[in-house]
């Protein structure tokens, strides 16, 4: 086991263990000892922790999602287009992290992590409703960050060689429905 640094709570140590193991190999080629080992922890106290490493992503992306959403509130963005921009800057700055989960094809984990943290504060937007139930707002949300998701993992697998004016209009025409002809 490595010396385990006092000052990072363990919950925290064990998600950074989980990120770096990303970093050299597959996901699903990871172990929860593997990590326990990385963290400087023993099996036992892995699972002191965590019921294992789903679960110990999922709380990672929990924290990732629920950061990057209060930066989203915090910018003020007030049209579609400054909100678009405002998410494709945060995605730009958590690109090594967020590319990570995308090579490592974790189909529907990053969209629920995501799908949970919105789902649990009002619209950004004036110009949103407010849902007219609760099924419908899991299902909007559900809707729009799975397409986020997929455009910002396509955007990753180019090498982002798509400007991001050019992407951020992409997105702003999804999110307004300018896509199709009427």
């Amino acid at each position: 086991m490595s010396e385990r640094p006092d000052n990072i709570p363990t919950r925290e140590l064990i998600e950074k263990a989980l990120m770096e193991l990303m970093e050299e190999r597959a996901y699903s080629d990871i172990s929860a000892s593997a990590i326990a080992k990385r963290a400087g922890l023993s099996r036992q106290g892995f699972y002191l922790h965590f019921k294992g490493k789903d679960e110990v992503l999922l709380g990672y992306m929990l924290r990732l999602f629920s950061e990057l959403m209060d930066s989203v509130d915090k910018s003020g963005a007030s049209t579609v287009e400054e909100l678009v921009a405002t998410y494709t800057a945060q995605v730009r700055q958590r690109k090594d992290t967020l590319s990570l989960l995308a090579v490592n094809d974790l189909g529907v984990s990053p969209s629920y992590a995501f799908v949970r943290e919105l789902n649990k504060r009002p619209p950004v937007l004036k110009c949103q409703r407010e849902p007219g139930s609760e099924d419908e707002l899991r299902y909007f949300n559900t809707f729009w960050v799975s397409a986020f998701i997929a455009v910002y993992t396509q955007w990753f697998a180019d090498g982002m060689k798509t400007p991001e004016k050019e992407l951020n209009k992409i997105l702003t025409d999804i999110m307004k429905g300018d896509y199709f002809k009427t």
